[in-house]
């Protein structure tokens, strides 16, 4: 059964040993954590599709901008927008791509995101990933997707592929674990 209204925050993460190394994933260690700042996004149900940023606030985020998308070149994997909003409509094509689930429902209603960070622009602290991270999460519970096929650990394949390949952002495998994940 899918969500109405979705409230979502996970943490961003932080090398302590090892950085930026885990970008490789070849023969290297890494020791990451988690750490107390926050991104997060609110997102419900709408006609449309649409993707925001905006700030947080007691009753969820507050949108301060936003772009309205195109479901039919979503259907198909593309994610025609402005280039400010592509690392929150890319991972929604991304996710039409990888799941026929996906596809039907988004075909069937909108959605709608909202997302916020505390976490300092370029600061190495998975920024970019949190936000791709919380636009499938916010999807998947939306949409109420299958978890079997939609688990943790799908979304932070997709998360990398997305972040590599359609946004042109190069992170490692903690960007995109320890977030979902949390702890060390």
């Amino acid at each position: 059964m899918a969500n109405a209204r979705v409230d979502l925050t996970i943490p961003a993460r932080i090398n302590i040993l090892g950085s930026p190394t885990d970008a490789c994933e070849v023969d290297y260690c890494t020791l990451g954590a988690t750490v107390r700042i926050f991104a997060g996004a609110t997102a419900m149900q709408t006609p449309d599709v649409t993707v925001g940023y905006g700030r947080r606030g007691e009753a969820g985020a507050i949108r301060e901008s936003e772009a309205k998308l195109d479901v039919a070149a979503l259907l198909e994997g593309k994610a025609e927008c402005a280039p400010e909003f592509a690392i929150l409509a890319e991972p929604i094509a991304a996710m039409c791509e990888y799941s026929k689930e996906m596809r039907s429902k988004i075909a069937e209603h909108g959605f709608s995101i909202t997302v916020w960070t505390d976490v300092p622009r370029q600061s190495g602290l998975a920024g970019s990933s949190l936000l791709i991270l919380l636009v499938m999460g916010a999807l998947r519970e939306v949409y109420g997707l299958d978890r079997k096929l939609h688990n943790d650990y799908v979304l932070s394949e997709l998360t990398q592929n997305t972040e590599e390949h359609r946004v042109g952002v190069f992170c490692g495998f903690a960007d995109r674990y320890l977030p979902l994940f949390g702890g060390l």
